[in-house]
Order: C-alpha cells, then sequence, then structure tokens
C-alpha cells in the first residue's frame, strides 16, 4: 500500500510540474530584420533596447573587424538592429515576455530603470544567437522559463559559419 500510495504522490508531483507554468515554452523569434556586413567580422557590443513607440524589444548590435585589421586594412564598424516581434512589456514586473503555443507567458528579460537609462537583463532561459555566414547576418532569440541545466551566463551566442565552413572545406 505505501508503494501505491507513493506512486500516486509522484505522478500528481510530475502532473503538477508539468502542467505548471514554470516550465513554459520554448518560444523562438526570429528577426525579420537581416543585416550585411564585412565577413571578417565580429560581435564587440550586443545589448536589449526597448522602444516605446513601436512597443518592441530590440537587438543592438555593433559588429567590428577589429580583430582582422592590419597596417592595410581600415577599421570598420558597423551597427545594426534587429527587431523581435511577439514581445511585450509588463510595466507591473519590469518583465518582457513571449506567449507560448499553450498562452503562458515565458519570461525574455526584466529591467531596471536608472540614472543613465533602462538597463535591461536576459532572463535565465533566454538566448540570442547571432548567426553570420560570409557577411549574411541573422538573429534568434530563444526562450524558456525552464532553468537551464548549465549555469551558462553568456546569453549572446555568436555563431560565425562563413569562415568556419570555409576553414573546414578551404575555399
Amino acid at each position: 500500500m505505501k508503494t501505491n500510495s507513493m506512486t500516486k504522490t509522484v505522478a500528481c508531483l510530475a502532473v503538477t510540474l508539468l502542467a505548471s507554468p514554470l516550465w513554459a515554452g520554448p518560444v523562438t523569434i526570429a528577426s525579420p530584420d537581416k543585416a550585411q556586413t564585412n565577413a571578417e567580422s565580429r560581435v564587440k557590443k550586443a545589448n536589449l533596447e526597448w522602444n516605446d513607440k513601436d512597443q518592441a524589444l530590440y537587438a543592438d548590435i555593433t559588429f567590428s573587424n577589429d580583430l582582422y585589421v592590419s597596417r592595410g586594412d581600415a577599421l570598420n564598424e558597423e551597427y545594426f538592429l534587429f527587431r523581435f516581434p511577439g514581445v511585450t512589456a509588463d510595466p507591473a514586473t519590469k518583465t518582457y515576455y513571449v506567449q507560448d503555443n499553450n498562452g503562458q507567458r515565458v519570461p525574455v528579460a526584466t529591467w531596471q530603470d536608472g540614472f543613465l537609462g533602462r538597463h535591461i537583463t536576459l532572463s535565465p532561459g533566454t538566448y540570442i544567437h547571432i548567426r553570420e555566414a560570409h557577411g549574411d547576418v541573422r538573429v534568434v532569440l530563444t526562450a524558456t522559463s525552464t532553468p537551464p541545466a548549465f549555469g551558462r551566463r553568456n546569453h549572446w551566442l555568436e555563431e560565425n559559419t562563413g569562415l568556419l565552413f570555409e576553414r573546414l572545406v578551404g575555399r
């Protein structure tokens, strides 16, 4: 009898946890914005900005060729904005969120208002993938409310597939 009641308890706990909003997501949003940059560049700076007029969250990304510049080359830095449609702001909790397929809120980031403006911090289960292939840039946001398996600190993931592919295949 103990085993049967223990099994029921574990089953109820599992159903409760799986149905909980704590496990909402994952949600993936590909920015509709595209950019073209130098194929030999890297992400120098990246952060999030909220546009009150558009009610939209943007990734503000600066690309630079600073690591690849030699005496004959010019330093080139380019600034791009990538919009993430579907992200909304909740002023009561100072949280940006999206809704998953079940209509549950998935936190994307939180903000703090300060002396120098708004500071936005990505939530633990949110990652921004910056994919560059031969200078073509695409940005994808992935958010889940499931706690990350590892204590990952970097939420901005740069994938420069063009240079890597060229090195592997040999132009």
